[in-house]
């Protein structure tokens, strides 16, 4: 999940840089995200491997005539599939919710939240993650399936 969050992470940022021009709301973009075949999801003492399946993607950007940027972008699962190491095969579902603001003056802030739960094992990623104006990171981390 960690790189998955990274992965997220940089293609925000890369959307908001090429959608820098003034005064601009977008219409929603929406696409679908699949999860590599292999990705590994450590839950306790099990880890789940991703079968199939992937994230419904909506994404709104927003840019003002002062120079301020704001994405909002909602992951939902779709067709997710984990197997555990008994090749025990489990659905996947929940939505991932990201925000992101960037200042004209450059003071940036993001936001992630993550409900998904593994249906049938009681294990579940709910986690929030903030990335502050001043560099730091906090993080509450409640599901039994840890983001890092």
């Amino acid at each position: 999940m960690r790189s998955r969050l990274a992965a997220l992470t940089a293609m925000s940022v890369l959307a908001l840089a090429l959608s820098a021009s003034p005064a601009l709301a977008s219409p929603a973009v929406h696409g679908y995200m699949e999860i590599p075949k292999g990705e590994p999801v450590a839950c306790g003492a099990t880890t789940y491997t991703v079968v199939s399946g992937g994230f419904f993607e909506t994404e709104h950007l927003t840019t003002s005539t002062s120079g301020n940027v704001s994405a909002i972008e909602t992951l939902v699962t779709r067709n997710l599939v984990v197997e555990n190491d008994a090749h025990a095969a489990f659905n996947v579902v929940g939505v991932e919710r990201f925000g992101l603001s960037v200042s004209a003056a450059g003071v940036y802030q993001e936001t992630w939240v993550f409900k998904m739960r593994i249906v049938g094992t009681g294990d579940s990623i709910n986690a929030l993650v903030r990335f502050l104006p001043t560099g730091g990171i906090k993080s509450f981390d409640l599901g039994s399936c840890p983001l890092v």
